[in-house]
């Protein structure tokens, strides 16, 4: 469903930028911690692009994660749509090589020293396991919303990083036989990796979608919380509530 506008409050935060290695530059949302810290979250959008309800989503990770950076990638370049013809044509658009770039930009934007967990909903799940693959041993942790997982063994052997994956039962494109794909995949390169699913449809989670499901999106967003808490190595007593 096409997103609702935003209507929230200020959103804590803001953009910066960074040069990939073929001389152009990326723009991500910054909500850096108060303190010096290694921990980081890496935010992957929807197809809609890094629109408000995205960054909002950064702040309140923020707000709840202590002393953890959260960097909301933007992978179209500032272009964002809330037409479904729209969203197709700029993620068509968004080709390997650029987001390759956009990701391994920000690795180094966060630091050699840097811990990172990445998250993503819908395409930004993808790119959130396919972040955590290209991370190595950075990568200490890896949250799917019902994206489209890796489905390779042979490239799931290259994971250092737990990975949580949330998913709706109802979901007819990221269905439960993709998930199943997934989990047999994941198994078998002896993989660290935990399946949560909802009775509920695609993009759930996003509360601008029209039939966004608050019981469910509560539910999945807690497990997230303790799960990046937990691959952080952020105690229970200071993740803020």
């Amino acid at each position: 469903m096409e997103p609702m506008p935003y209507a929230g409050d200020p959103i804590a935060g803001e953009w910066v930028q960074f040069p990939l290695g073929n001389g152009s530059q990326a723009k991500a949302w910054l909500v850096a911690s108060k303190d010096s810290s290694n921990r980081w979250l890496f935010v992957f959008h929807e197809w809609w692009g890094l629109n408000d309800h995205i960054r909002a989503e950064g702040a309140r990770l923020a707000g709840l994660l202590d002393s953890t950076n959260v960097l909301c990638l933007d992978m179209y370049n500032g272009k964002t749509s809330s037409d479904r013809n729209g969203a197709a044509a700029l993620m068509g658009a968004l080709d390997k090589e650029r987001s390759d770039a956009i990701i391994s930009g920000a690795a180094t934007y966060a630091g050699a020293k840097a811990r990172v967990v990445t998250l993503g909903w819908c395409m930004g799940g993808a790119l959130s396991l396919q972040a955590s693959l290209s991370l190595g041993e950075q990568g200490v942790g890896c949250v799917i919303y019902y994206g489209m997982p890796e489905l390779d063994a042979k490239k799931l052997a290259g994971l250092h990083a737990p990975v949580l994956g949330i998913f709706a039962t109802e979901d007819e494109w990221i269905n439960p036989d993709v998930v199943d794909r997934f989990t047999t995949a994941m198994q078998k390169a002896g993989k660290t990796f935990t399946v949560e699913s909802y009775k509920a449809d695609h993009a759930f989670a996003n509360p601008s979608n029209p039939h966004h499901d608050a019981k469910a999106t509560r539910e999945a967003n807690a497990k997230a919380l303790a799960f990046i808490a937990d691959s952080l190595g952020i105690t229970k007593t200071v993740v803020r509530k």
